[in-house]
């Protein structure tokens, strides 16, 4: 373990390479990973749930 570090960042500054994908892009794919049918979270967004 290593202790009193001083971090060092690099003379350049970070860069930007893409935004973050719109809100809730990915959350079809996560409720059928997590087991729910293809058509699931649709009624769950058009109920409002999700």
């Amino acid at each position: 373990m290593t202790q009193n570090t001083t971090l060092h960042p690099p003379a350049t500054p970070g860069t930007l390479h893409r935004t973050s994908p719109p809100h809730s892009t990915d959350t079809k794919a996560v409720l059928t990973s997590l087991g729910l049918t293809p058509t699931e979270p649709t009624t769950l967004h058009e109920e409002g749930a999700v």
